[in-house]
């Protein structure tokens, strides 16, 4: 019985390992420079205005399929990031502006069907001073 227990934890484990989003568990092993130097590529590949990020924060991870970063850039403007577990997938940058509408579309649109919100993401991170 005790072996029958461990080799499902095995079994778990590996499943596990190949659902997740290694992409973005690359990402999170970096230093937080190197983090950052990765994200600002990523920004600027998506053709934003970002010269360097200074300050990322995963915000969440939607089933592993996708993690999203909320970044800020030495010129204060500020994206979120999508990771994907897909590496065929390009990370998906969007402006904390624009992410906040949508936010607020989807809440709209939510509503006006009287479903329950489930937009995982309605705001960029901010750093309260």
């Amino acid at each position: 019985m005790k072996r029958l227990a461990v080799l499902l934890l095995a079994s778990n484990a590996f499943n596990f390992g190949s659902a997740a989003n290694e992409q973005n568990q690359r990402l999170v092993a970096l230093s937080e420079e190197d983090r950052n130097l990765a994200l600002t590529s990523h920004v600027q590949r998506a053709g934003k205005d970002c010269d360097a990020v200074v300050r990322s924060m995963q915000i969440t991870d939607v089933f592993e399929k996708a993690a999203v970063w909320s970044v800020s850039c030495k010129n204060e403007k500020e994206y979120a990031v999508s990771v994907f577990a897909d590496s065929g997938l390009q990370p998906f940058v969007i402006s904390c502006n624009d992410l906040k509408d949508y936010g607020r579309l989807m809440g709209i649109m939510e509503r006006a069907v009287n479903s329950p919100q489930n937009s995982p993401v309605a705001e960029c991170w901010k750093k309260k001073f």
